[in-house]
């Protein structure tokens, strides 16, 4: 056994510590127990850092006329302005063929395949249309913010506020059509597509913007029907008139 005192070990039926000569108690208890070391953690690989990847950039997308807002309004694209373009152009084109008719029978100049563009016939007929044409722009567009053609392809004329532009401003915007219009409107196409807000140049001075308004289906069939009755009247009546 151990000795209390000093710890020195005895034979366990002796009585007294042959080190120390102190008395051996003998003792059921077992001694301290050895604190083993703990087992060292195993080597663990070295983790591989986590590298975040940034996403792919995303293109920005080409402004749109979806992105172009004016008063709460989209800005018309350039295909649905010369839709109603080409639309109001042939009721002028009916207008002119129905007076050049009229005025070929009456001061002469009407030929077989039609009429001669010269003399007094011709000079009236362009008087006419070109006054006939410039009203009606003027007095639709500014009054109501559309012509014939504007209403069937979906487009509108506003100001600033959204509303019609008025006689004013759209005063201005028809009469720059004698700059806007030059080589087949070109002029015109040029500028506006280089505009932020796809303004010609009679746009620009008059503070006028291009919108969508789309009309609903039976009032745009209704539209088709007007527009139809008058480019084939026209038409149909300088056919009359010449036979």
């Amino acid at each position: 056994m151990n000795c209390a005192a000093c710890g020195s070990p005895n034979a366990d039926d002796a009585k007294f510590c042959g080190s120390c000569g102190g008395p051996l108690v003998a003792s059921s208890s077992p001694g301290p127990p050895v604190a083993s070391a703990p087992p060292a953690p195993a080597a663990e690989a070295p983790a591989t850092a986590a590298v975040a990847i940034p996403p792919a950039p995303i293109p920005a997308a080409p402004l749109t006329g979806v992105e172009r807002i004016v008063a709460g309004y989209r800005v018309a694209a350039l295909g649905d302005r010369l839709i109603a373009l080409i639309l109001d152009t042939i009721l002028l084109l009916a207008l002119f063929a129905t007076v050049g008719m009229w005025a070929g029978s009456k001061w002469g100049g009407i030929s077989p395949s039609g009429f001669d563009l010269s003399g007094t016939g011709a000079l009236v007929t362009l008087a006419v249309v070109v006054v006939v044409g410039f009203i009606y722009y003027w007095l639709c567009e500014g009054l109501l913010g559309l012509t014939l053609g504007k209403a069937i392809a979906g487009v509108r004329i506003i100001n600033e506020n959204g509303a019609p532009c008025g006689l004013g401003p759209s005063l201005i915007r028809n009469i720059l059509r004698i700059i806007d219009g030059l080589f087949l409107y070109l002029v015109g196409y040029f500028i506006a597509i280089f505009s932020k807000l796809r303004q010609r140049l009679g746009d620009h001075l008059a503070r006028t913007f291009v919108v969508e308004k789309e009309p609903r289906a039976l009032y745009r069939a209704l539209l088709v029907v007007l527009w139809v009755l008058l480019a084939a009247g026209g038409f149909v009546g300088a056919y009359f008139i010449h036979s």
